[in-house]
């Protein structure tokens, strides 16, 4: 589950996570359908090395399809990515 808010002149993704923490991320790059948030800071995270989602990247392929890449860091470095493809039903 997450959540977006316009902060001032950006945009914040909060993840509320599974492994208990959440991760906040801001928007960096909008360019050929796809909208990339990277890791900003986090509540709830032990320390940097905890677990978490880092960052992810939504790509828009038409009105009805959605792309989806999750990262997950631990101790630094990448741990797994989830990748999920959503289709608008009617």
């Amino acid at each position: 589950m997450c959540s977006s808010d316009l902060d001032g002149n950006r945009v914040l993704l909060t993840h509320y996570c599974i492994a208990h923490n959440q991760p906040r991320m801001e928007a960096k790059a909008l360019h050929d359908g796809n909208l990339e948030f990277r890791f900003l800071d986090a509540t709830g995270l032990a320390s940097a090395n905890t677990g978490h989602m880092h960052d992810v990247s939504f790509h828009f392929v038409d009105a009805n399809h959605l792309k989806e890449s999750w990262r997950f860091f631990e101790d630094g470095k990448e741990k797994m990515t989830e990748n999920m493809e959503l289709a608008r039903l009617r």
